[in-house]
């Protein structure tokens, strides 16, 4: 679009005086309807007949323009809910954790403590707390404390007593720790112990730190042993009022009533965490051989011509289907099942489809081949590698050293698998520029991404996987999805240091369709309309 054509539509605005990433040479972008309307030098943004709003007066901060971030994996509800309950990613023994609890209670004696974040991985005692210990500190209240990996769950004898059937249900452990049913059942019971008004509160907490964050659309996966779907309607009705773009799915194996009204409803699909397995931390993903550290070999809950079944489905309604595996079972059996659907449909229809493999973690070179084949999207979190990869790590812990690498970026991204890089918050926090730095830091020097395309999986990558093609570029027509850092070290080749303990850019705002859901300074106040 020249200059003259975006004078002429009188209307939008203009930015000056900041580097765009990757743009050598353009310090200036004109936004017309929410979309990029130019590119270009500063000097010529005057004779663009815009409001301008020139950038580069930020008392001598190094600025940068770069496409806002997309979360191609949350739990919103769960994160908000988590950052307004009790946190315990840092709790390093089991000891300050029962410390923290009996804190809390003590603040509100009785009343429902909702925690999450913990992992023993690393504590002196070797394991969490068990219920006694947790019925000590809580002094009676219900207590709900999930892992870190949100697949497992510590419970006192007070939240048993809330929870009809809880004690009979498969994966219930008299010591406290549930996994399983019994975790669904109870996060179940959990949600329905709050209030819509604080369900709203806990949303717009988890969506705000995602746009503090520099991320401007949130790939939203619901299912029902997450949340309900009155709560995904809550959801989607708070992002829409925030302006954070919220691509949904719900994980539940399709049915004609369930495809009908995903249809009606705009949802991406039936999928996300539709389990296939569970978790590592937990020892419930499905892994060949068995777990290192404990006799069993995790669960299967789909066989191939169940999820074969639901991908056809699925695609033959138009919605894209996917699954949650992390095992390498369980990352075969979805890719199997995606090369049979291909089988049954062709592969040119699935491949538009761009079907969904959540996690990806353990991928054998023939799921990495079917995966290429066919078009299946790796759905992945590089945070997890960053906490659970090397040597020591959880994965040795769980699996052995021979098991390793997982989570392998660079095979899949060689092998032509689309990558889409989210959070799988509350599981690792909302971030950007972390996972991107994590992707090109794998302990396997093989598996590390280059930085472009790191970031390129996490935001162009993250919206091509919901069959977006008009946002996360900066280029003319694309979608002006935008995010403005202050970068602490120079460019390094056109791109923030990403080096390990090197500090990360922060985030001044975050717009989406050119309007700011995210402005620390109030830079956008005049413009944004």
């Amino acid at each position: 679009m020249t200059v003259e054509s975006v004078a002429s539509t009188g209307a939008g605005f203009v930015l000056t005086g900041v580097p765009l990433l990757q743009r050598p040479g353009a310090d200036a972008l004109a936004v017309i309807g929410g979309r990029i309307a130019w590119l270009g030098p500063s000097e010529r943004a005057g004779s663009l007949g815009l409001p301008v709003r020139h950038l580069g007066d930020q008392a001598g901060e190094r600025l940068l323009l770069a496409p806002a971030f997309v979360d191609a994996h949350a739990h919103v509800l769960l994160t908000g809910r988590g950052l307004a309950g009790l946190q315990m990613g840092r709790k390093e023994s089991a000891a300050e954790l029962l410390g923290a609890l009996a804190q809390t209670v003590s603040a509100r004696p009785g009343a429902l403590v909702h925690g999450q974040g913990w992992d023993h991985t690393h504590w002196p005692e070797g394991r969490p707390p068990t219920m006694a210990e947790l019925d000590r500190a809580a002094a009676g209240a219900p207590v709900f404390l999930t892992r870190v990996e949100m697949h497992s769950a510590l419970v006192s004898s007070a939240l048993v007593d809330r929870v009809p059937g809880l004690a009979d249900a498969d994966g219930f452990d008299p010591g406290g720790w549930i996994n399983r049913d019994a975790f669904a059942l109870a996060s179940q019971s959990i949600a329905g112990m709050f209030t819509d008004d604080q369900r709203r509160e806990q949303v717009a907490l988890a969506l705000g730190q995602a746009a503090r964050n520099g991320i401007g659309s949130v790939q939203e996966m619901s299912a029902p042993h997450i949340n309900t779907l009155a709560e995904l309607d809550l959801t989607r009705q708070v992002a829409a009022g925030l302006g954070v773009r919220l691509p949904a799915w719900w994980g539940e194996l399709a049915t004609p009533e369930l495809l009908d009204w995903a249809r009606a409803e705009g949802l991406v699909g039936l999928g996300g965490d539709l389990n296939l397995d569970g978790a590592i931390g937990s020892r419930t993903a499905c892994v060949t051989g068995g777990y290192h550290d404990h006799g069993s070999s995790g669960f299967l809950y789909l066989d191939t011509e169940t999820a074969t079944r639901h991908i056809v489905d699925c695609t033959a309604a138009g919605l894209q289907a996917g699954f949650h595996c992390i095992g390498d079972t369980g990352v075969t059996t979805a890719a199997h099942a995606v090369a049979a659907a291909a089988d049954q449909l062709g592969v040119d229809r699935i491949r538009a489809m761009r079907p969904r493999l959540e996690h990806a973690e353990m991928t054998s070179d023939r799921a990495i081949a079917l995966m290429a084949r066919n078009g299946a999207v790796a759905s992945m979190q590089p945070m997890f590698e960053a906490w659970w990869g090397g040597p020591g790590g959880l994965y040795e812990q769980r699996l052995g050293v021979d098991r390793a690498p997982m989570n392998r970026f660079a095979s899949l991204h060689r092998a032509g698998v689309p990558l889409a890089f989210g959070s799988d918050t509350p599981v690792t926090p909302f971030s950007g520029w972390e996972v991107v730095s994590a992707a090109g830091q794998h302990w396997v020097a093989g598996e590390r991404l280059p930085v472009a395309e790191a970031f390129a999986a996490t935001t162009v990558g993250g919206h091509r996987a919901v069959r977006q093609a008009d946002r996360g570029l900066l280029e003319v027509g694309q979608a002006a999805d935008l995010a403005l850092w202050v970068l602490p070290e120079p460019l390094v080749d056109g791109w923030p240091e990403l080096s390990a303990y090197a500090p990360l850019p922060t985030c001044l705002a975050t717009l989406v369709d050119g309007v700011p859901v995210f402005d620390e300074r109030g830079l956008f106040a005049e413009v944004s309309r």
